[in-house]
C-alpha cells in the first residue's frame, strides 16, 4: 500500500501493537527509511519504505524500560522544531529554501511510531510504502 498527504490517515489502520521493532536503514543519498517489524502471536512481517524523507528523530531512552515491541503507528503533526528550523533558514537565506527539497511544493506529512518503552522514531516524508506477509516460525 503506498501512503502519502492525501491519504495519510491510513496510517492510524496499520496495526503494528506488539509487533517487535527490528531496527531501521536511513539511506541519506536516496533519503529513504526502511525498517521491518514481526509480529509473533501474528505470525506477520510489516516491511516499511519511508520515501523522499526531509526529517527524522529517533528517541531511545527507555522510559518504562528495555523493549523492542511497538505500542502504534501514527500520524502526527509535523515537528515544530522541524518547522522553527525551516522558517529560520527562510528567513535567513530564502535562496536556500527555493533550491531545497522543501521547496518544490512537494506535500508531506509526519508519522510518530511509538514503542511501548515509551520512545519514539518519528519520520517527516512524502510517502510510504507498506507491505505485509505471513511468515512460518521455525
Amino acid at each position: 500500500m503506498m501512503i502519502n498527504y492525501s491519504n495519510r490517515e491510513e496510517t492510524d489502520k496499520i496495526y503494528l501493537h506488539d509487533s517487535e521493532f527490528e531496527g531501521f536503514k536511513y539511506d541519506y543519498e536516496n533519503r529513504q527509511i526502511t525498517m521491518t517489524c514481526k509480529n509473533y502471536y501474528f505470525k506477520k512481517i510489516y516491511d516499511f519504505k519511508f520515501n523522499n524523507v526531509v526529517f527524522n528523530r529517533l528517541q531511545s531512552c527507555g522510559f518504562w524500560g528495555f523493549t523492542f515491541r511497538i505500542y502504534a503507528i501514527y500520524v502526527i503533526e509535523i515537528p515544530d522544531d522541524f518547522i522553527r528550523e525551516i522558517a529560520d533558514v527562510q528567513e535567513e537565506r530564502p535562496d536556500w529554501i527555493e533550491n531545497s527539497y522543501i521547496g518544490d511544493g512537494t506535500e508531506y506529512f509526519a508519522v510518530e511510531i511509538k514503542v511501548i518503552s515509551g520512545d519514539a522514531l518519528q519520520i517527516v516524508c512524502e510517502s510510504l510504502e507498506y507491505t505485509e506477509s505471513n511468515f512460518d516460525e521455525q
